[in-house]
């Protein structure tokens, strides 16, 4: 492996540090930090995951089709599997804080939640499963960052106990990304533009999702 390809992870994180740290310091994660949130902020975070889930685990199955490698089919299930406990997890939280499973499938769904599960839709059928990984990879660090200060807050500041869903995210996360970086690696020389655009892309729609909370 040259040391080009090793570092492809850790250099694709330099370049979209800007658009990390922008959903990292996002004022929905710091004003849930500083307990400034009434729990109608949850409900709505709890409605918009509720869609994406819902539809991201349709995603990962179709990602899942289209494997070449036992290396891709070990990695797409064990992603499904943690989005099903997730998505459990979601209706205990949501039941937490006065969400029923009707209130979560009739509630309004935002552009940006929309957005954000339409583009997984997109890799699903049409990018090949290197630019999946590596845009997968990039989003769960990211999106696990947030999801651990605010499992912490709900528990600290508002005293809800039914934080698994923001504890299964919280990481860490070597074993998967080592587990990435084998796909990775088998497609980094052809497809490297564009495996980082796919992360690009799918960490401005993260963004556009924190945003429409």
């Amino acid at each position: 492996m040259t040391n080009s390809r090793l570092n492809f992870l850790s250099d694709l994180r330099r370049k979209l540090s800007a658009e990390n740290e922008k959903i990292i310091n996002h004022r929905f994660v710091r004003d849930a930090l500083n307990g400034k949130h009434s729990l109608s902020k949850f409900r709505r975070f709890a409605t918009q995951q509720h869609y994406i889930l819902y539809y991201d685990l349709r995603s990962l199955a179709t990602m899942l089709s289209r494997t070449r490698s036992t290396a891709e089919s070990e990695f797409f299930q064990t992603l499904i599997v943690g989005e099903k406990r997730a998505f459990d997890a979601l209706l205990a939280f949501s039941e937490e804080i006065g969400l029923g499973k009707e209130s979560l499938a009739t509630s309004e769904i935002a552009a940006g939640a929309v957005a954000y599960a339409h583009y997984m839709c997109w890799l699903a059928n049409y990018a090949n499963p290197g630019e999946q990984a590596t845009a997968l990879t990039m989003n769960l660090s990211v999106w696990g960052n947030n999801c651990q200060r605010l499992a912490s807050a709900l528990r600290n500041k508002y005293h809800l106990k039914r934080t698994i869903f923001f504890e299964l995210f919280s990481g860490p996360f070597d074993t998967l990304e080592r587990n990435a970086s084998k796909i990775i690696d088998k497609y980094v020389d052809e497809y490297r533009f564009s495996m980082e655009r796919c992360a690009r892309l799918i960490q401005n729609y993260e963004l556009m999702f924190w945003n429409s909370l």
